[in-house]
Order: structure tokens, then C-alpha cells, then sequence
């Protein structure tokens, strides 16, 4: 799952991969094995099926698949982290835990041996955090395996995984405290572009300019289509903008002009500079990207 923002709650749910930075998707070892992605996926698909039967069958106290959520409170952010474990294996006594992350690899089985959990630092980091994650959760002995298994010949090498729990725990607080951050700085942003007051780009519009800016705006604000004709040279570029400009302010969304001749890209791209030239010292609180072809960029 990706960052899901509630802002008028301030609250924010992440899963396990979204909040690693390296995402949690893959070790650091490499093979030249050739593999389609479709092909490789249901490979590995498979693979972590079959593991996670076998060890069903052979211990009771195997639970496949366990969700994990845990909430924190990070500068008035209610944060909650979900992930899902591989696999959860409860001692005898109830009292320790060990987590499974089932990992595949093209590697062969003799490439695995003899490494150890640090050589997959991606995979490692994953399965550090779903242990911090129990542990959040009142589980208080517990520890890790890393279960690598080769697409190459089937083998499976299982890897131990002991965490710095109180690490593992400040990176978390750490990688959410720059999440709410980057999005309190954005609400920021986007209050001050919704109170701030888009100037025509010319200094005086022409009266069918006005109109056509009001059509726009009105048609944005109703979320319809709005079809415009005007001979060449009336000034639709700058009333379209100004219009649409003014209301997506307004609403805090994103505005896109496609056009298909390079001239119409540079006219939009002069277009908005000069409303922002307009706007005074300040500027507008515009973040403005052009997207071009590769072949007329080379």
C-alpha cells in the first residue's frame, strides 16, 4: 500500500515497504539468470507458497501470513504503520517469537551458503522492522529468518536476524517524522497557493478573454468538459490558463496542457511566467514541470 494522508484528521497510514527507504523489494546479490518479470513473479509466487505449506504441515504453531499494525503519535500526526508477516512461529511456552520473511533469488543454492542476513541488507531491513513492529506490539522475545529460496534449483538457506530493536524503532519514528514534515510543508504550500491571487498575464485582458477565463473557471469548479472555439490570435492560451489557474488554485489540484506542437509548449511555459513576473516580488506558488518528447530533447 502506498501513504495514505488524512489531513483533516492528521493521520497517516504507510505500509512496511512504503516506509523503507529502499523500498523492501530486493538483496544486493545478483545472478545472470534470465527470467520475464511475469515469469519471475510467479515463480517467487510459488516458491513462498509452497515454503509456507511445508512449514504448516510440520509445525503447529506456524501462522502464515499475520497482520502487523501498529499506531505512533509523531508531532500530531497519528501515524499507523501495517505490514504483513511471511510467517509467525510461537514457541511452546508462548513466551518468543520468530518472523519469517520469505525472500527468492535466482542465485543458485551454493551462491547462498555461506552468506548471511547482512549480505541482503533490503530484505534484512524489512524483516528488522516487522520484528520492531511485534514488539511495538507487546511480543518482547523475538527474533528473525531470513528464508532465501533459489528459483535456480529449489534450495532454501534460512538466515538469523537479531535487530537493535531501539534502532530499528528510532528509524521508524525518523522516516515518519520526515513524512509528516513533507506534508505539513505542503499543506503549507497549498493554503498559500489557495489564498493567493492569480494576476491576469497581460496587464489589461480583452473582454472575450475575460469571458472565456469565466467559462473555464466555471467549468473546472463543476468538474465538466468545456469546449472552446476562437479564431488564432484571440488570446485562448492565456484565458484558458488564467481561468483554469484560478479555480484549480482554489480546489488544490493539478492542472495539464497537452499540446502537440512545440511553439503551443513554449507560448503556455511564457504564459505562466508572466503571470507569476505579475504576481509582485513573491512570485505565485506555482510548481510548474514541461514534459517533451525524448526526440526533440536530444
Amino acid at each position: 500500500m502506498s501513504c495514505r494522508y488524512y489531513d483533516s484528521e492528521r493521520s497517516l497510514t504507510v505500509g512496511v515497504r512504503d516506509l523503507l527507504e529502499s523500498g523492501g523489494t530486493s538483496g544486493d546479490l545478483r545472478s545472470a539468470v534470465a527470467y520475464s518479470p511475469g515469469a519471475r513473479l510467479e515463480a517467487g509466487r510459488l516458491a513462498h507458497k509452497d515454503w509456507q505449506e511445508a512449514a504448516s504441515e510440520q509445525d503447529l504453531n506456524y501462522r502464515p501470513e499475520v497482520s502487523l499494525k501498529v499506531t505512533y503519535l509523531v508531532d500530531g500526526w497519528e501515524c499507523t504503520v501495517r505490514g504483513r508477516v511471511d510467517g509467525l512461529i510461537a514457541s511452546e511456552s508462548g513466551e518468543s517469537w520468530i518472523v519469517e520473511e520469505i525472500k527468492s533469488t535466482l542465485l543458485p543454492t551454493s551462491r547462498i551458503d555461506g552468506t548471511s542476513s547482512r549480505d541482503w541488507p533490503h530484505w534484512c531491513e524489512q524483516l528488522e522492522v516487522y520484528i520492531a513492529l511485534l514488539c511495538e506490539m507487546g511480543r518482547e522475545d523475538v527474533t528473525g529468518e531470513l528464508v532465501v529460496i533459489s528459483l535456480s534449483d529449489g534450495g532454501r538457506v534460512s538466515l538469523p536476524v537479531i535487530p537493535e530493536v531501539a534502532r530499528v524503532r528510532r528509524e521508524i519514528l525518523a522516516r515518519l517524522t520526515s513524512l509528516v514534515y513533507r506534508r505539513d510543508e505542503w499543506l503549507r504550500w497549498r493554503e498559500l497557493r489557495r489564498v493567493t491571487e492569480v494576476p491576469f498575464p497581460h496587464e489589461t485582458p480583452r473582454s472575450h478573454q475575460v469571458e472565456m477565463a469565466e467559462e473555464v473557471s466555471n467549468a473546472v469548479a463543476r468538474g465538466q468538459q468545456l469546449l472552446l472555439s476562437a479564431p488564432t490570435g484571440t488570446g485562448k492560451t492565456a484565458a484558458v490558463l488564467h481561468g483554469a489557474l484560478v479555480e484549480s488554485a482554489r480546489l488544490g489540484s493539478k492542472i495539464f496542457f497537452a499540446t502537440a506542437r512545440g511553439t503551443q509548449r513554449e507560448i503556455v511555459e511564457r504564459t505562466v511566467l508572466r503571470s507569476a513576473e505579475r504576481s509582485g516580488r513573491s512570485g505565485l506558488p506555482l510548481r510548474v514541470a514541461s514534459i517533451t518528447a525524448r526526440e526533440k530533447v536530444c
